[in-house]
């Protein structure tokens, strides 16, 4: 009986050992971008083995990349560095508006493991509307600074620091904050915790938690998020010194009190 409890204990252990090893593997790779290699497909997209291969191994998430300004954009488009609070380089487009006459300035910040370029569909339609647009890199990706990722907590500091280079600019102008997703919870954050201030916010598919989030990424695979999800983002944050567990915007959402613009996702899976 005595030799069965130390059998199971060690296999206990082990299993345990094992969850650590994967999602400390996970995290790292979730959260430092590779410099080269093909992205990771969707869940949904992935085959079965492919399924097994990005539990045991991670996922793939190349440094995103910035592509060109469309043509679709006639007035001369201009690029931009400042500085994040940190000192890193954060890199932006700025696009006038369409009209003579602007009716402001939109910052706008991009989700998940993609570049400003992902912003120029909407910033087309900001532009016509006669509003100055600022696509801007996060940390990490496109032309900004760094190869990390911290899912929009940091990046909330790369918010205000876009927020205080764009009033510096504009000082009369009305200025709306537009984030993607992870852009989204960047900028709920940035008005919660930096203290930014903007004229309006536009957040599109914001997540409530990041804890939600992650465990969506893995019922989406076949699996429980619990432990998965807790234990990612245990080690997401001790890599990247945050506390993962508070990345919260659905309560950064309560510090809002200019108008504000939800556009939700309910088919997203």
């Amino acid at each position: 009986m005595k030799r069965c409890a130390i059998r199971l204990g060690l296999a206990a252990l082990a299993l345990f050992l094992v969850l650590n090893l994967v999602a400390y593997r996970h995290a790292w790779r979730m959260t430092h971008f590779a410099p080269a290699g093909m992205r990771t497909a969707t869940p949904g997209k992935l085959s079965a083995w492919d399924k097994v291969k990005a539990l045991v191994l991670g996922v793939v998430v190349p440094r995103p990349v910035v592509g060109e300004v469309r043509a679709e954009f006639p007035q001369p488009s201009r690029t931009i560095h400042f500085d994040a609070r940190d000192g890193g380089k954060l890199a932006a487009w700025e696009i006038p508006a369409a009209t003579e006459h602007e009716r402001g300035v939109t910052v706008m910040f991009p989700g998940y493991a993609v570049s400003r370029s992902s912003l120029l569909g909407d910033a087309r339609v900001l532009h016509e509307l006669g509003w100055r647009t600022i696509l801007v890199d996060f940390r990490g990706s496109g032309e900004a600074d760094g190869s990390v990722t911290t899912l929009g907590w940091r990046e909330a500091a790369d918010v205000a620091a876009a927020m205080k280079w764009a009033r510096r600019e504009w000082p009369v102008a009305k200025l709306i904050l537009y984030g993607q997703s992870m852009g989204a919870a960047a900028v709920l954050r940035a008005v919660a915790a930096e203290g930014v201030t903007p004229d309006g916010i536009v957040v599109e598919a914001p997540f409530d938690t990041l804890l939600t989030t992650v465990g969506h990424r893995y019922r989406a695979m076949g699996l429980p998020s619990f432990p998965f999800a807790q234990l990612l983002l245990f080690w997401g944050g001790v890599q990247n010194n945050f506390n993962a567990f508070a990345l919260k915007p659905v309560k950064y959402a309560a510090a809002v009190n200019g108008p504000a613009l939800v556009l939700g996702g309910e088919h997203d899976p």
